[in-house]
């Protein structure tokens, strides 16, 4: 259900198209090792940025211009790795402009790098909720496949259903599978009742239909032994006017009595709690 959960989860391409300061083409055109590498540029970004401020607000704040050039550089070049061209552009234009240490226009400057910092951090901002959402995604993700562990083992207490299919399922079928324990419970005692009583009237044909329900009742919830028992005394009982009825009597009274612990062993589950437990794993 979840991904590798590792601090460089490789970003979606979707979510950096929402970043209006990020070259959307090249980012629709990386490819899986490059986005994986994009992502560590992005992450390395988000780590050095609030860094990199701090040490040009105070080089800016004393005139030390050239620690200021050495910073607007090193941001140009990671806005670059970045695909943020237009912002790379901006940087590099002003550091163009600034080459002569000497002759800097300290209120030009400083205007610049306001508005500068504005949009970076505004393209910080953007990315760092990426990530923020990412980490709470996998967290849900770990939090889904213990709740799904759980409710796998709780189910597979029961010795009829097939442990292997179960512990496979996705949670969609999952959800789907526990809906099928609910119907099965809530439709025994009907199938039960039609059954006897075409057993009791010696109404062949009703008792193979009635049969014929069970069976691809049992299917659904893969109570396989069960389902192959009801399916061997339809195929043995297929011409019903050659049923030895007091043999399918017999096997009904026991069969009957197998599928009435199964029921009552599915309603110990406590099926309406994991049935929103399973629709909680869908959201």
């Amino acid at each position: 259900m979840s991904k590798n959960s590792d601090a460089t989860q490789t970003i979606k391409k979707e979510d950096l198209l929402c970043i209006t300061d990020l070259n959307a083409e090249k980012i629709k055109n990386m490819t899986e090792n490059q986005l994986r590498d994009y992502t560590k540029t992005l992450k390395s970004f988000l780590n050095l940025f609030p860094l990199q401020k701090g040490q040009m607000e105070s080089a800016l704040q004393v005139k030390n211009y050239a620690t200021v050039l050495q910073c607007l550089r090193s941001i140009e070049s990671k806005l670059t790795q970045l695909y943020a061209d237009n912002l790379a552009y901006d940087c590099k234009k002003q550091i163009n402009l600034h080459h002569d240490l000497d002759n800097i226009r300290h209120d030009k400057l400083n205007v610049f790098i306001d508005y500068f910092f504005s949009n970076l951090n505004l393209l910080f901002s953007d990315i760092q909720k990426i990530f923020e959402e990412q980490e709470m995604m996998v967290h849900i993700e770990q939090k889904q496949e213990i709740l799904s562990a759980k409710i796998k083992e709780k189910i597979t207490t029961i010795a009829e259903l097939d442990t292997k299919k179960i512990e496979q399922m996705t949670d969609k079928q999952l959800n789907t599978f526990v809906n099928n324990l609910i119907t099965f419970h809530e439709d025994f005692p009907a199938q039960e009742s039609g059954l006897r009583s075409a057993v009791k009237l010696k109404q062949s044909s009703s008792v193979i239909s009635w049969l014929t329900v069970i069976e691809k009742a049992l299917a659904n919830i893969h109570a396989n032994s069960l389902m192959e028992d009801c399916k061997n005394q339809i195929e043995l009982n297929k011409d019903i006017n050659n049923i030895r009825h007091e043999r399918l009597e017999v096997f009904v009274n026991y069969f009957l009595t197998s599928l009435s612990m199964l029921s009552d062993d599915i309603e110990k589950l406590n099926l309406s709690t994991i049935r929103q437990l399973t629709k909680h794993l869908l959201k």
